[in-house]
């Protein structure tokens, strides 16, 4: 699968499971293979944006790995 596959099934898995169709919060934090703790996925204008736990940083670029990770917790 390619990244940009992983991002459209994102795209689509949060427009009909999160609230309003606009993001998914996840109670759990999600670890990627960084370290860094993932909490929210939410649907900016042209890209998926990942909220970093604690301080909100965003962030759009993302390993292929790291995406899979998100997409199956969603």
């Amino acid at each position: 699968m390619t990244t940009d596959f992983i991002l459209n099934k994102m795209r689509m898995a949060v427009k009909s499971n999160g609230v309003n169709g606009y993001y998914i919060y996840f109670e759990n934090a999600i670890e990627l293979t960084d370290g860094t703790l993932i909490d929210e996925v939410r649907l900016s204008r042209y890209s998926v944006e990942f909220l970093e736990k604690g301080t909100n940083r965003v962030f759009s670029k993302l390993k292929k790995k790291d995406l899979l990770l998100i997409y199956n917790e969603i």
